[in-house]
């Protein structure tokens, strides 16, 4: 066998494992041209956006991006395509074929000749969209918490107010009561015990208070 026969199959074998290798991949894989452009895409990327290869290699990636999400991206290619950036990575929505929107990691990076000039650009991206439902949902649940905890803080503020006002109102007649010069010793006996039940009672109001304040600080549900 000659040398170049051996060269010849050589590259036959590099390029039976690239197809391989491209074809099977886990994660979408596409080659795009300049204008954003799909050249080649694997199985994976069209799983992911919903369309069969011969469609999206009729289309560019702006017009399966989300509106909200197509200048930063296009912003982001242009940098790359002027050699401002080597590469670049984002997170963004494709809008799929049957209109759904799917989020993935991106990452995009040129392919050079030996020349070093730019053979065409490839894009890798990963469907994420579980972990943003889980972004989202945890989200609500933290907001939904935090309204809950300003429901508990603005309720104790307005229990805290019913109770001291009455309280606050018996403990003062109570002290002018006392300080009457016609009160029997029975009489001023009574109105200790009132005293002293009043303040008890405005202790463990603030005590109540204290705790479920902590307890909304902390994140901790009252029983």
């Amino acid at each position: 066998m000659t040398k170049r026969k051996q060269a010849e199959l050589a590259v036959q074998e590099s390029e039976a494992r690239f197809r391989g290798t491209f074809d099977q991949a886990a994660v979408g894989i596409a080659h795009v041209d300049a204008d954003g452009k799909w050249l080649k895409v694997n199985q994976r990327y069209c799983d992911i956006l919903g369309y069969p290869e011969t469609e999206l290699l009729q289309m560019t990636f702006r017009e399966v991006t989300h509106p909200e999400d197509i200048d930063y991206n296009a912003e982001c290619y242009r940098r790359l395509r002027a050699k401002e950036i080597t590469n670049y990575a984002i997170e963004k929505r494709y809008i799929r074929k049957d209109g759904g929107l799917v989020w993935v990691a991106l990452t995009v990076s040129p392919v050079l000749d030996p020349m070093g000039e730019t053979q065409y650009y490839t894009a890798v991206v990963v469907d994420i969209s579980d972990r943003k439902s889980a972004e989202v949902e945890l989200t609500k649940a933290k907001e939904e918490a935090e309204a809950a905890n300003r429901t508990k803080s603005e309720f104790l503020a307005n229990i805290s107010h019913e109770l001291r006002t009455p309280l606050n109102g018996i403990l003062g007649y109570a002290q002018i009561l006392r300080r009457s010069d016609c009160m029997t010793q029975q009489q001023q006996d009574g109105i200790d015990i009132i005293q002293q039940c009043g303040a008890h009672l405005l202790t463990l109001i603030d005590d109540i208070l204290d705790l479920s304040k902590s307890r909304l600080a902390n994140g901790t549900p009252s029983q």
